[in-house]
């Protein structure tokens, strides 16, 4: 060990000190306290292990199946010609124009973890808004109000450094 460069008497007799050995009483004190390892170490079943995966996997397909239906395109139906009546020219067809449109949080849910393709974590949220429109049908009359309840799986990439 390194003496001090103070030449104090204790500090240099500090770092001479060294611990005792153990007397052999202690140590068979000691040995016969600890406990005796005999089992092997318990394994969880293959099922519990494997769960966490399986429940990844259907998150995964599950939003999957959810952006394939949700941005699908509407089926091709035949369409049949039919001569439609002449409008009858007392009728004014009403326009409705926007007028007013509010969004509104109503809560959030954190349904776990998954990874993208470049293998960073992702963070799936659960968002359930309420969207509130209003349409002005002219003419003074009172507007028209549309409300529906819309819910959105969000995708957050975390950075890790």
């Amino acid at each position: 060990m390194n003496e001090p460069e103070d030449n104090d008497p204790a500090a240099v007799l500090l770092t001479r000190i060294r611990p005792a050995a153990p007397s052999a009483e202690l140590m068979q004190r000691l040995l016969a306290a600890r406990p005796a390892v005999t089992a092997a170490p318990v394994e969880r079943p293959r099922l519990i292990r494997f769960l966490p995966r399986l429940a990844t996997a259907a998150a995964v397909f599950a939003i999957a199946g959810a952006a394939v239906w949700h941005f699908r395109e509407p089926a091709q139906q035949q369409v049949v010609h039919t001569p439609s009546p002449a409008p009858k020219p007392e009728v004014a067809l009403r326009y409705l124009a926007p007028q007013e449109s509010r969004q509104e949080l109503l809560g959030v849910r954190d349904l776990g973890f998954t990874r993208d393709a470049q293998n960073r974590p992702v963070r799936l949220m659960h968002a359930t808004w309420l969207d509130d429109n209003a349409y002005s049908q002219g003419d003074g009359a009172p507007p028209v109000r549309e409300a529906r309840v819309r819910d959105e799986i969000l995708p957050v990439v975390l950075t890790t450094y």
